[in-house]
């Protein structure tokens, strides 16, 4: 029951004579209001603990290929100004690490399940390939 000053109250009643008859009722009122607010923080912060490990374990994957990508337009703008020719396996390993972070959106957007993995010794990461149904 949720009183009118906005607490929350956890309402029993009943007493049984000996023959399952009830001579008289018993009304036992408990204000529950900081236990409901305490399982509510709770919920939140297991609502945090999981985004931080979604948040680390994203950074984690998509650093690599994004780095890679970075260097590789690097070296291509470089060789433009100069007017060179450009690798094949320069633009290869763009697309390739483009690629990659592809299919690492694709299996975020299929996470199905709460698995992590330990990372760097001192937290824990969402393992993506564990959670996502593409596993």
């Amino acid at each position: 029951y949720k009183g009118e000053n906005g607490k929350i109250y956890l309402i029993s009643s009943t007493t049984l004579d000996i023959k399952g008859e009830a001579p008289s009722i018993v009304q036992v009122i408990k204000d529950i209001s900081h236990l409901k607010e305490q399982e509510r923080i709770k919920v939140d912060q297991q609502k945090l603990k999981a985004i931080m490990e979604l948040a680390g374990a994203t950074a984690h994957e998509l650093n690599q290929p994004l780095t890679a990508i970075t260097m590789g337009i690097e070296l291509v703008s470089r060789q433009l100004q100069k007017r060179r020719t450009v690798p094949e396996e320069v633009i290869q390993d763009i697309f390739e690490s483009a690629g990659k972070m592809s299919r690492i959106i694709n299996r975020l957007s299929k996470i199905t399940r709460y698995e992590t993995r330990e990372y760097l010794k001192t937290m824990k990461i969402l393992d993506i390939d564990g959670s996502s149904e593409t596993s």
